[in-house]
């Protein structure tokens, strides 16, 4: 019912997308770590944690537009972290922070 769709996608961008920060950098932090890739670094904790924290500052400032796009193409998301974590545009983001802590 489009009712119910319409209150969830409020729910997503007014309430989740304000505090998405939170579980992403955990999210952000932990799959970083996993990465086989990750032991090849100097110092994959660090780096791991740095670019976390980036992960978060940028969607504290920008997950509800970021959202509110996703939603407008796709617009009966279930999942919205997995949502933003495939978004082409989200994983650039990411790259650039890990190679901007890399390079720090």
């Amino acid at each position: 019912d489009q009712i119910g769709r319409n209150a969830t996608n409020k729910m997503i961008t007014q309430v989740y997308a304000p505090c998405i920060r939170y579980p992403a950098r955990e999210y952000h932090y932990q799959t970083c770590m996993e990465n086989p890739k990750t032991k090849l670094w100097s110092d994959p904790e660090a780096i791991c944690d740095c670019s976390a924290d980036q992960v978060a500052v940028y969607l504290e400032r920008n997950a509800q537009d970021m959202l509110l796009k996703i939603i407008k193409k796709t617009p009966n998301i279930v999942d919205p972290m997995q949502a933003l974590y495939d978004n082409k545009e989200f994983q650039e983001v990411i790259q650039s922070k890990v190679l901007g802590c890399l390079t720090q």
